[in-house]
């Protein structure tokens, strides 16, 4: 047997990879995400919470269609960072996967069943923390670019081995976590790890619509209090000139 069918094999076998996913009203980078991570990792099982989404059934026939399993939540009616943790730090508890992706819908870690085989043959790292990249699109582009730029913020421990992992403690947003390993012993982190894409800005109108969807969505008492979501409350201007300054300092990843 030639060393690339027995890769193949070993993987189906012995590999699993389970993604998990929340959303709401974002069926164009859903659809981006699914298509990413089938591509990279054929295996994988793919779980989406949708917060309830209003978008013409557009999410639910998505998932319909690619063979995704959904669910559904309730935030009464607000954009609530408490649920949004909760949720990030207990639906992957009961997966009988060897590694699991814990992210939003528009964010995509560049990583491939190859590169999950061979991590679970050594375990050199148990958690993965990704090298964030902000993307900052242009509809001219080719869709299969990826123009962005480096961002610590984006930059999440975001895929991890999970027979090794007792509780990721993701912070809001999962811009932080602290990881409990199962048996007690220090978490082996790989820092600066796989990238991580973060796609909210592929194009500025894209982009702008989302901050508005959340913005006349509304922000829980909580979430509020607490700062969770800050950014969607920035006026349209200075968005503009955010996303203006971005791109010019933009490069090419893919």
């Amino acid at each position: 047997m030639q060393p690339f069918k027995l890769e193949i094999y070993n993987k189906r076998i012995f590999m699993k990879t389970h993604i998990f996913t929340t959303t709401y009203n974002e069926p164009v980078t859903l659809k981006i995400f699914i298509d990413w991570y089938r591509k990279r990792i054929p295996d994988c099982k793919i779980t989406v919470y949708d917060n309830e989404s209003n978008d013409n059934g557009e999410t639910e026939i998505l998932c319909r269609l690619n063979n995704v399993e959904l669910h559904s939540f309730n935030s009464n009616g607000k954009y609530n960072e408490r649920i949004l943790m909760n949720i990030r730090n207990s639906v992957w508890k009961n997966t009988d996967a060897d590694f699991v992706i814990m992210c939003d819908s528009d964010e995509l870690v560049d990583v491939r069943d190859k590169d999950l085989l061979e991590n679970k043959a050594g375990l050199v790292w148990q958690v993965c923390k990704c090298r964030g990249v902000e993307l900052f699109g242009d509809k001219r582009d080719a869709p299969d670019a990826f123009y962005g730029v480096d961002s610590k913020k984006y930059s999440k421990s975001v895929l991890f081995h999970k027979p090794s992992i007792k509780e990721m403690n993701f912070a809001p947003g999962s811009h932080t976590c602290s990881p409990v390993s199962k048996n007690g012993a220090p978490v082996v982190v790989l820092d600066n790890g796989f990238i991580l894409y973060h796609t909210k800005w592929k194009d500025f109108d894209y982009g702008l619509c989302r901050v508005k969807q959340i913005r006349q969505k509304g922000r829980s008492t909580e979430s509020k209090k607490m700062g969770w979501g800050f950014e969607y409350d920035h006026a349209d201007v200075l968005l503009i000139d955010f996303f203006n300054n971005m791109y010019n300092k933009r490069k090419r990843y893919l």
